[in-house]
């Protein structure tokens, strides 16, 4: 069984995502445009 490695996000990426939500987008979006996934948008 192949293990994946941890996807660690910059302070930028985080930001980034922070700012999307606050200004209205919704979290489902910003995960999509962003390439991630909803529980590391989550946390």
């Amino acid at each position: 069984m192949e293990v994946m490695p941890k996807v660690v996000y910059t302070e930028e990426f985080r930001r980034t995502a922070v700012e999307l939500v606050a200004g209205g987008m919704s979290h489902k979006q910003v995960w999509a445009d962003m390439g991630c996934s909803m529980s590391a948008l989550q946390s």
